[in-house]
């Protein structure tokens, strides 16, 4: 997906009702196994954040 593509998709997933809450909840997911060095696990939240 080009930059446009990209800005298109956010703005309409920021429209999505608790959509920032959600994707804040998948940023700190992935952080969280990435502290606790699980790389299968932070690569597992990361797939599951960019899912589209």
């Amino acid at each position: 997906m080009g930059g446009a593509g990209r800005r298109a998709y956010r703005r309409l997933q920021l429209r999505l009702p608790n959509r920032l809450a959600i994707s804040l909840a998948e940023h700190e997911a992935m952080m969280e196994a990435l502290f606790a060095h699980d790389p299968e696990r932070a690569a597992q939240a990361t797939r599951d954040h960019v899912q589209v």
